[in-house]
């Protein structure tokens, strides 16, 4: 009999990360013999996050962003419902989850961080699963992450019990792993790698057209790094190629900001990229998935998860803070930085995560 899993995670969103890697689990999960679907859970938090996307302060000084907001929603929105098969009812209180909880066999929270209670979504137990009971239904956490989030305070003896009913719990990363250690949990925790590591992309990846050789940009730039990504450029002789963020500083020296492509079409950029600038812990996992050389810049939220990925495969170098002395001088001068990225070790230690993740998954949390 073919077990029913539900997946409850952050979806209905803007963000390709997101969306990626709900699909990713998803897809993976499919492929081995499962019939999965989405919980179509929408937080007012998540949708409040949306609306103001779509309507923007002062949106009226630049109606094209608004427009190229309310159409990149539109290309979210249709890959999903393309791509991914989500329950047929809408969710937008807690409670109302209720009502789905004996119709799956095993549900599983993750990924990305659905356990950030510093966010501005606060604590939101649905994605701690507290809408089920583990006696009847099993609990499985895959890579949520707590984000930003480095002390639990008030929130530490509910997330502790809410933990206790799981069947088994895995996270993304060490700030996730230690902040549940600290809440003295009696069980093993596996961290595991991002879900979008765990499929290849052969399905649904557009490539892009573009002849020439660039750089992608994936991530809104400051003046400073701006500048840096056009010295680069110019060193190098590639274009500039801007997705899925609006840019202000770098707009200037593009050959195209495409701000509003589908999450297909964002993938074939990064699979014809010559190099990769990004921010975005996401941009740092594609550029890796398609061995893409890199250069990610310092974001002081997300440095700790990021150096989870790049320490491991020793590609610490790769992330910049152009606030520190000689860093400029040092990167237009260093061409190994647009070689080619992973060595066959690299490689062999990143599929030794991805193989682990896998059997956690299949063997362990769904044996």
């Amino acid at each position: 009999m073919c077990l029913k899993i539900g997946i409850i995670t952050y979806h209905f969103t803007i963000n390709y990360g997101a969306t990626l890697q709900a699909y990713a689990l998803s897809r993976f999960l499919e492929n081995n013999g499962y019939d999965v679907e989405i919980i179509d859970y929408r937080s007012k938090s998540i949708r409040l996050e949306q609306r103001k996307y779509l309507y923007p302060k002062r949106s009226w000084f630049n109606p094209n962003l608004l427009l190229k907001s309310r159409k990149k929603v539109v290309n979210m929105n249709n890959f999903l419902d393309k791509n991914l098969k989500i329950s047929p009812k809408k969710f937008y209180e807690k409670n109302t989850l209720n009502e789905y909880k004996h119709l799956y066999d095993v549900v599983i929270c993750g990924s990305d961080e659905i356990w950030n209670v510093n966010s501005p979504r606060g604590l939101d137990t649905p994605y701690f699963l507290d809408f089920l009971n583990g006696k009847d239904t099993r609990k499985v956490s895959y890579a949520p992450s707590f984000g930003s989030t480095t002390n639990l305070g008030l929130n530490k003896e509910k997330i502790h019990n809410l933990l206790k009913d799981f069947y088994s719990v895995s996270v993304r990363d060490n700030n996730s792993l230690s902040l549940i250690n600290q809440g003295g949990f009696d069980f093993h925790i596996k961290k595991v790698v991002d879900p979008t590591f765990l499929i290849d992309y052969e399905d649904i990846i557009k490539v892009s057209d573009v002849e020439s050789k660039y750089i992608l940009v994936y991530g809104l730039l400051d003046q400073k790094e701006a500048e840096y990504v056009k010295a680069l450029a110019e060193k190098e002789g590639l274009d500039i190629i801007a997705i899925g963020a609006p840019q202000i500083h770098l707009k200037p020296f593009l050959k195209l900001d495409l701000f509003d492509i589908a999450p297909d079409d964002w993938l074939g950029y990064f699979y014809n990229a010559s190099f990769v600038v990004t921010n975005f812990f996401h941009g740092l996992v594609f550029a890796i998935i398609f061995n893409k050389p890199f250069i990610i810049f310092s974001h002081p939220q997300k440095t700790v998860k990021v150096r989870d990925i790049l320490t491991p495969l020793g590609l610490e170098s790769r992330l910049l803070n152009l606030n520190e002395i000689n860093n400029k001088k040092t990167f237009l001068t260093d061409d190994d930085l647009l070689s080619p990225l992973l060595t066959e070790q690299q490689r062999n230690d990143l599929n030794q995560q991805i193989q682990i993740s896998k059997d956690y998954l299949l063997r362990e949390a769904l044996k």
